[in-house]
């Protein structure tokens, strides 16, 4: 009898001690994870803080060259003067992002500038970044541009690097035209924004 005791109460403990450990690894858990997210947060609210919108190229310019004077600025070429400024986006110490509207064509064309990250070629960009391409493919690749096809969503972006500042740049263009390559449309407006 005094065995079985023994051996209920040894069980109960064994239990009970179990539990409480499991309660605090749990616990202590949960606050890394809290402290953890509480520390990034600042930092997204700040992006999102500083972020500013345009609606004209020329109000950007002059925001952008009075604050980052000494930073590359992409000039729109010729080619894009008949063409509608939808938004442009800032965020300073990262990229700017230009969405404009081609009418002749009704082509959507969306242009991120990251001007503070040069490369001499493309693969160098991949190296640096340990680039894993998930659920997409390089559909081609040169030493100054990368063409990406998203397979989830059938997109396709161009990640490339600008004439000899080498700054990195990312292209999308979407085309009313349903029938239109999408490979060739980005090299047609690569050509185009003279990137």
């Amino acid at each position: 009898m005094k065995k079985k005791l023994f051996a209920f109460v040894f069980a109960v403990l064994f239990a009970l001690s179990g539990c409480s450990s499991a309660e605090d690894t749990s616990s202590q858990t949960a606050e890394v994870i809290t402290t953890s997210a509480a520390a990034t947060e600042p930092a997204y609210q700040e992006w999102v803080v500083n972020t500013r919108e345009f609606s004209t190229y020329e109000q950007f310019l002059a925001e952008y060259t009075k604050e980052r004077s000494s930073n590359y600025v992409y000039e729109l070429p010729d080619a894009a003067s008949a063409w509608e400024t939808r938004e442009i986006e800032y965020s300073p110490g990262s990229h700017y992002t230009l969405r404009l509207t081609d009418p002749a064509n009704q082509a959507s064309i969306m242009l991120e500038i990251d001007y503070p990250s040069t490369f001499d070629k493309i693969s160098d960009y991949f190296d640096m970044i340990g680039y894993s391409y998930g659920a997409a493919e390089i559909v081609e690749q040169t030493d100054r541009y990368a063409i990406k096809h998203y397979l989830e969503f059938d997109s396709y972006s161009m990640i490339g690097i600008t004439g000899e500042e080498n700054i990195m740049y990312t292209l999308v263009i979407r085309s009313a035209d349903e029938t239109a390559d999408p490979v060739a449309l980005l090299k047609e407006y690569k050509e185009l924004l003279e990137l």
